[in-house]
């Protein structure tokens, strides 16, 4: 960019240049043809001028007057042949005898070098001649006058040319300082012009960079001023467009890992689908065809296999079940339908469903239900909150360990980011302790922390799927915290 500024410059002082030198051949070559010129022509004024008056007019006053009048250096006499006559300008404040009317007399013989002689017609014509008296070039007029006298007016070329002389010194001197006080202009000129580009440069250099914390600076309302207010304005509509853009390619990003993130579940979903489905299937199969072959022989054994066709029947069907209950409720082919419910009433009538499996020996159950107000109104879907609740109470009966310890507690939670209260809900069993990594696993469909207890426990690790379905279709929380000897699963519900 600096060389545009540089450019500007050089083109500024060239004109400079080139303008003095113009200047000067002009004085040098036509200067003195135009004086001459009119010369030229101001003596045939004069002549005209002196043609109109009477004989009886002449003197050297008024001849005196004219020739001022015209040039400052201009020589005239007039010569009347007949009488000898002679007359000159003459200054009237110099007065002599030299102003009266004398004879002509003739210039002394080979004083004068004829140059070059230019008529105008019979009578009159320009003679350029030199004065070897003298040494020096004169401008004649010679020409007739309409009364017969003889008129001669003569301008000295040496002044011409001096003066052509002087003009160039002055216009080379004066040429000089222009020109300097022209380049400190030019400097200053391309300086303001340059500048503004060079800012502009600056801004689109880093509009390109997608960085567009720079704007133009707008100082007039010019073409390049305008031209800043469009680059700023183009600036802002890119980082608007590229932000937008940015959060579309981002959601499009997130959309896209979630729709791998769910393809890859199917697959994962689908062949758990089939190793689950398999053994059911080949135990059903097998015992199929021994039931076949062993129809008529033996009763118990035929009693047997029905009942392990049917069990494992209903294990199918309860995957199945499961699944399409989870396909449902991520889907929203399930809707929720809520009411207000007596919370404390709710919950008991839950614990009452398992109060026989509680009291199975060495189960140490606890809950702190008597602490939770006998008012106290949440707002819940009643079959999809039962099904969270009973998949919890299974999965502590599923899982505990050898210790038999299940507690079963309630709080009020009053999270400032949460739109309203809620109701936590916490099962807790003695369980070993678990990674934080394990522990977002445990809400996967068929994950499992024990494979070989699972299938004796009737389950196929998806109860906690379910219950991450429908807290997540009702929005609300839920989680898991292992402690040391213990694993606690919480779900939250909405206070009415």
């Amino acid at each position: 960019m600096n060389s545009i500024r540089r450019k500007l410059f050089f083109q500024i002082g060239s004109l400079m240049l080139l303008f003095i030198l113009l200047l000067y051949l002009a004085n040098t070559f036509l200067l003195e043809y135009f004086y001459v010129e009119n010369a030229k022509s101001d003596i045939i004024e004069l002549f005209e001028t002196i043609n109109d008056l009477d004989e009886s007019e002449y003197s050297p006053d008024l001849f005196y007057q004219l020739s001022i009048a015209n040039q400052t250096n201009l020589d005239m006499v007039v010569i009347n042949h007949e009488t000898n006559d002679i007359y000159t300008p003459t200054n009237p404040f110099f007065v002599d005898e030299l102003s009266q009317p004398r004879e002509a007399k003739r210039s002394p013989p080979n004083t004068q070098l004829t140059i070059k002689t230019e008529n105008i017609d019979e009578n009159s014509s320009f003679i350029w001649f030199l004065d070897n008296n003298i040494n020096m070039e004169f401008l004649t007029y010679e020409g007739t006058l309409d009364n017969g006298n003889d008129i001669m007016i003569r301008i000295p070329m040496a002044s011409v040319s001096q003066t052509v002389q002087v003009l160039n010194q002055y216009i080379l001197i004066v040429g000089a300082i222009i020109f300097v006080i022209s380049m400190a202009a030019a400097d200053t000129i391309s300086k303001h012009f340059t500048n503004p580009i060079l800012n502009i440069f600056d801004v689109t250099n880093s509009i390109r960079n997608l960085d567009f914390s720079k704007t133009c600076d707008v100082t007039t309302n010019d073409e390049i001023g305008r031209l800043s207010v469009n680059i700023n304005d183009m600036s802002f509509s890119l980082k608007k467009n590229i932000g937008e853009m940015a959060d579309v390619n981002k959601n499009l990003k997130i959309q896209v890992e979630e729709r791998l993130k769910i393809d890859e579940q199917r697959k994962t979903l689908l062949n758990n689908v089939s190793h689950e489905l398999k053994t059911p299937l080949s135990l059903v199969q097998g015992y199929s065809e021994g039931l076949k072959l062993n129809l008529h022989s033996n009763k118990d054994k035929t009693d047997f296999y029905c009942d392990v066709i049917i069990d494992e029947a209903k294990k199918m069907d309860l995957l199945v079940s499961q699944l399409l209950d989870i396909n449902h409720i991520q889907f929203g082919d399930f809707p929720l339908h809520k009411e207000i419910t007596n919370g404390k009433e709710f919950l008991t009538y839950i614990l009452k469903k398992y109060q026989t499996l509680f009291e199975q020996p060495k189960i140490d159950f606890t809950s702190n239900l008597e602490s939770l107000s006998d008012a106290q109104l949440i707002t819940i879907d009643s079959l999809r909150s039962e099904q969270v609740l009973t998949n919890l109470l299974n999965n502590a009966l599923a899982y505990v360990d050898e210790k038999k310890q299940i507690s079963f507690a309630t709080s009020i939670i009053e999270d400032p980011s949460m739109d309203h209260k809620h109701l936590r809900v916490i099962v807790s069993n003695s369980f070993k302790s678990l990674q934080q990594e394990e522990l977002d696993k445990l809400w996967n469909s068929f994950y499992k922390t024990d494979t070989a207890r699972t299938r004796e426990n009737g389950g196929y690790g998806l109860g906690l799927s379910i219950i991450k379905a429908i807290q997540e279709a009702d929005s609300n929380q839920y989680g898991v915290n292992s402690e040391k000897d213990k694993i606690s699963f919480w779900v939250d519900f909405d206070l009415a």
